[in-house]
């Protein structure tokens, strides 16, 4: 390393589209090749290895190709050789092609981008004009008596109840970049003091800790719970419980008939003329945006058993 020769091989050369005796075998063969905008990272990286800050040097960063394109690298090494001065004599590294999944999560990126700025103009363009028309509502309402001004209000609130679903569908249906540990217990009895429940009971018979997005999963059993209580009795049993590779959540309601199991899924539908029909479909996206498996049965005392199943289950 103290002479800053390299020695690079046939795959290292073709990765980015060069023969091998295209390539000076010196550490600037890689300095010049590296994007400009990523070498100081890059060095600083390798210098806090040269340091003895790391135990091996790692970093992702573009290089040019042949063509005069950008690809995706990532960059590990580590020093195997110190003089007795403890200066670094030789070290051996890989460089892997990571441009395909790192072209794919900048697209991810993209997409979530796209989707808050969705949300943010519909936010604003939206909600704010019908909160203007509310509040005049409510005023024209204690001077003037009027059925049109009662279907005036539920008109405005039955628009912002849509439009605060359809948020809710669009930040389902991001892609899930980061997980944790969340215990479903615990996660199930405080989304159910979330939900309007009248007379109806939650019973939750497992202590799983599964891999998930604690926030899309608050999402992914409010909705189903809403979903129970709304189309049950007012006394309804809500059950979660462990299943193999997952868990279900069901109710003692009057169940989903079979012939409507898929086309409860789809956003808009309701069983019910006061609903938005946007539960269940965000419900589904939540558990598209896991990679898992939902699938629609009967329960135990005849009700909706919704098995969520590809699961990564950390404890039991």
């Amino acid at each position: 390393m103290q002479t800053d020769h390299v020695e690079f091989n046939e795959e290292w050369a073709a990765m980015l589209g060069h023969s091998l005796d295209e390539i000076e075998p010196h550490l600037q063969a890689w300095k010049s090749r590296v994007h400009p905008d990523d070498i100081d990272a890059a060095e600083a990286a390798l210098n806090d290895h040269i340091a003895g800050k790391t135990d091996f040097y790692t970093t992702e960063h573009r290089m040019e190709t042949a063509d005069g394109d950008w690809k995706w690298i990532r960059d590990v090494g580590k020093i195997f050789q110190r003089n007795e001065k403890g200066d670094p004599v030789r070290a051996v590294g890989i460089h892997i092609d990571i441009h395909e999944s790192k072209s794919y999560q900048q697209s991810l990126e993209q997409e979530r981008d796209r989707l808050d700025r969705f949300a943010s103009i519909v936010s604003h363009d939206l909600r704010n004009p019908l909160n203007v028309a509310q509040g005049r509502i409510s005023l024209a309402q204690k001077t003037c008596e009027t059925e049109h001004l009662d279907a005036a209000t539920k008109a405005v609130d039955r628009s912002l109840e849509l439009i605060e679903d359809m948020l809710d569908l669009a930040r389902a249906g991001q892609t899930i970049c980061e997980t944790e540990p969340v215990a479903i217990h615990d996660t199930a009895q405080a989304c159910w003091d979330t939900v309007e429940t009248a007379d109806a009971e939650i019973r939750v018979d497992l202590n799983s800790i599964i891999q998930a997005d604690r926030s899309r999963l608050h999402q992914l059993l409010e909705n189903l719970f809403y979903n129970a209580v709304e189309h049950g009795r007012k006394d309804v049993t809500v059950r979660v419980g462990c299943i193999s590779g997952g868990f279900y959540i069901e109710d003692d309601g009057p169940g989903i008939p079979r012939d409507k199991r898929q086309d409860v899924w789809e956003s808009g539908y309701s069983g019910r003329k006061d609903g938005t029909g946007f539960g269940l479909a965000i419900a589904k996206e939540v558990v598209t945006a896991h990679d898992w498996e939902v699938r629609i049965t009967e329960g135990s005392d005849g009700g909706a058993r919704f098995e969520i199943t590809d699961v990564e289950i950390i404890d039991e």
